[in-house]
């Protein structure tokens, strides 16, 4: 999920900074601005600006609405990524709308990614499989698949490329 789902830019902020970024507690559009006062660039696998703080409580809110949050208040006066839980109804659907869809998405399509080993080892053992009878030599195929494993563990531990290249060679040494 780390390439699908970066941190926001570091000179964005919001238009309202202590107030939600999208969802029922904040009804207009609150822009990031950059600190020339331009529109925010955010880029597809980057997340959205978070507010800089949060002050909410259920008695500020629509009671409907406020019944499954988590907690009874919300206040943090510096707000970051890791006090937003995507779980909670108050961040989802009330405060951070945005930044939450953007994250499930990226873990969706993680998943997806992730699925690549599998998908491409079920493919391929019959093939290599029938490959490996013809030809024996079981041993030194072992050391190079253990071989490829390793470096492919290497590559996604040490690179920040996409992951899709060395997912299929850690299919195809399984």
């Amino acid at each position: 999920e780390r390439n699908f789902f970066t941190p926001s830019p570091t000179d964005c902020g919001l238009e309202d900074p202590d107030e939600c970024s999208a969802g029922y507690l904040h009804q207009e559009k609150n822009n990031a601005f950059d600190a020339h006062g331009d529109i925010c660039s955010i880029a597809p696998t980057q997340a959205p600006v978070l507010p800089s703080s949060v002050n909410h409580s259920v008695a500020d809110a629509d009671a409907k609405r406020s019944d499954d949050w988590e907690h009874d208040e919300y206040v943090y006066s510096s707000l970051t990524s890791k006090h937003v839980d995507c779980g909670d109804p108050f961040w989802v659907d009330g405060c951070t709308s945005d930044y939450c869809s953007k994250q499930n998405a990226a873990t969706e399509h993680a998943g997806k990614i992730m699925s690549i080993p599998f998908l491409v080892a079920a493919l391929l053992s019959p093939l290599l499989g029938h490959l490996v009878d013809r030809i024996g030599r079981r041993a030194q195929i072992i050391v190079l698949s253990s071989s490829l494993l390793v470096i492919v563990h290497l590559t996604m531990a040490l690179s920040t490329l996409s992951p899709i290249a060395p997912l299929i060679g850690q299919g195809i040494a399984y």
